[in-house]
């Protein structure tokens, strides 16, 4: 279903930040046969081209951080914890943390887009999975996954858990519990990934033209 009852994309509508008519605007139909791309990568999946600029990237980076703020602000069942769930927030915020991923994960631009739809998939089945207590892990659980289904080159996760300041065990054992919440299904169609692409793109657009 391409608007959810519950998720990143009702969140950010709800916030103002993405209006539902942009939400549901359908997305081309694409031939194209999904190729993976390599990292660094010059191609959205399937082969589409896209902007090279660093705009373009930081627009994507941007707009994945602040959906993931909003995510969190709606926590309606704060005693509901998972292994996701810290005991305390983390002092770095969710913004800061993502850009601290961005500069040392080395994964491509595309692996944002997928994080999302992972993320999201995730929290429209648990939506007491996400919090402000979880909003870290959940990010670097999925940008993990992203990062290893999308990119023809990834690190092994003692590298990935030194970036997220987690223990190799931690990392080891949420990837594999975000799998299982995932039932190992990380494909993503050209639609898909379209319709979360533009998602980030509008949500970065409404914000700077309220400034």
């Amino acid at each position: 279903e391409d608007l959810p009852r519950r998720g990143v994309l009702a969140a950010m509508i709800v916030a103002g930040e993405v209006p539902r008519c942009h939400a549901d605007q359908p997305q081309r139909k694409s031939s194209c046969k999904g190729r993976r791309s390599s990292r660094p990568s010059a191609r959205w999946p399937c082969g589409q081209s896209r902007c090279a600029s660093p705009l373009v990237d930081d627009t994507v980076v941007t707009a994945f951080a602040l959906a993931m703020e909003r995510m969190a602000t709606l926590d309606h069942h704060p005693k509901i914890k998972s292994s996701f769930h810290c005991a305390r927030a983390p002092a770095l915020n969710i913004k800061d943390y993502i850009l601290r991923i961005r500069a040392y994960m080395g994964c491509s631009i595309e692996c944002f887009v997928l994080g999302l739809v992972y993320i999201d998939r995730v929290i429209k089945k648990h939506p007491t999975i996400i919090s402000p207590l979880s909003v870290h892990r959940l990010v670097m659980t999925g940008m993990v996954l992203a990062a290893k289904f999308q990119d023809d080159q990834f690190y092994q996760n003692s590298f990935y858990a030194k970036v997220g300041g987690l223990r190799l065990d931690e990392m080891n054992t949420l990837e594999l519990k975000l799998l299982h919440k995932l039932e190992w299904k990380l494909h993503v169609t050209v639609e898909e990934f379209e319709l979360y692409r533009h998602l980030l793109c509008t949500t970065t657009a409404n914000v700077e033209a309220r400034r």
